[in-house]
């Protein structure tokens, strides 16, 4: 498994048998674990950019138009934040 999915499972408290919903659409399954902000941005070998705050679990679909487009993977930044938010403080 690689870091940045074992990661994201671990902060969520998935299993990676689980099947967890897509948290851009929320309607599709979440098949990919992607990088809000991409590794070769400013990230190194360490895996400085494999934390919760940058990872986000996308289906195809969603994954696929925040590679493509800037203003979709900026949603999904809001979104996440939104969703740590709910789960640090209950909300």
């Amino acid at each position: 498994m690689k870091k940045h999915t074992k990661v994201f499972l671990d902060y969520w408290g998935y299993i990676r048998e689980d099947i967890i919903p897509c948290f851009g659409c929320d309607k599709g399954q979440a098949v990919d674990v992607h990088h809000l902000e991409r590794r070769q941005a400013g990230g190194n070998k360490k895996g400085d950019k494999d934390v919760p705050s940058n990872l986000i679990g996308l289906c195809r679909s969603c994954h696929t138009r925040a590679d493509e487009n800037k203003d979709y993977n900026e949603l999904m930044k809001d979104k996440l934040r939104e969703k740590i938010l709910r789960r640090t403080y209950g909300w």
